[in-house]
């Protein structure tokens, strides 16, 4: 099969990972006990083949999820009988975290803020509350989000070095803090990304990321 009719064929993993993110918040929204908050693989299989989307990219769609804890995996130990015999067993569910939440409601400010303590986020319009206490302008979510996608390829390069990968790891932290601000500082955005994309002739898999970045982050430059 050729890349361009395996591409047609496959949906965007954001597009999985928001249909998911959807259908578990609308059972966390309808739901009249903490318990029916979860859904078990099965029904979020169910839900999402309904969408056309693949089982594997269903699988990819809930370990990416929490792994960035926008879902929460629970175990409950179960006993159920096979053939008579009592056995015992672990039944799995999933449910939408607090940060997912957020994802479709917006500030809250029952957050813990850390960072943004004395700070009513829920005061400042235009932005969004995103990951472990960041906040970001709404029209550089797209920005940021790509710089996330960027610092995890770079993380699991086999190509750097540990101590490289924290000074990486810090220039894009750098970069989004200046998302949340109202006037980002350009001069800072521009140096920094100058030394950060070139990054890319020792680790070519972070080619398809750096790209993406540059398309929106050329705003600041110049």
């Amino acid at each position: 099969m050729s890349k361009s009719k395996e591409n047609q064929n496959n949906t965007s993993p954001d597009i999985v990972r928001e249909d998911l993110l959807n259908f578990l918040y609308q059972k966390y929204k309808k739901s009249r006990s903490v318990k029916k908050q979860a859904a078990t693989i099965s029904e979020i299989k169910k839900a999402l083949k309904q969408k056309g989307h693949k089982e594997q990219e269903i699988v990819g769609a809930i370990s990416f999820l929490i792994d960035r804890g926008w879902i929460k995996e629970e175990k409950e130990k179960t006993k159920f009988f096979i053939k008579d015999k009592l056995t015992e067993g672990e039944k799995i569910t999933y449910r939408i975290s607090d940060i997912g939440i957020v994802h479709f409601e917006g500030p809250s400010k029952f957050i813990s803020q850390n960072k943004f303590s004395g700070i009513n986020i829920t005061n400042i319009s235009g932005v969004t509350v995103v990951g472990n206490n960041n906040i970001v302008r709404n029209e550089y979510l797209d920005l940021f989000n790509y710089l996330d996608e960027l610092a995890e390829v770079l993380r699991s390069s086999a190509t750097l070095t540990d101590e490289e990968k924290a000074d990486l790891q810090s220039d894009i932290e750098t970069i989004k803090s200046q998302l949340g601000k109202q006037n980002p500082n350009r001069k800072v955005i521009s140096l920094i990304w100058d030394n950060l994309k070139g990054i890319v002739s020792k680790v070519p898999e972070a080619a398809d990321k750096i790209a993406k970045v540059a398309s929106l982050i050329k705003i600041f430059m110049g």
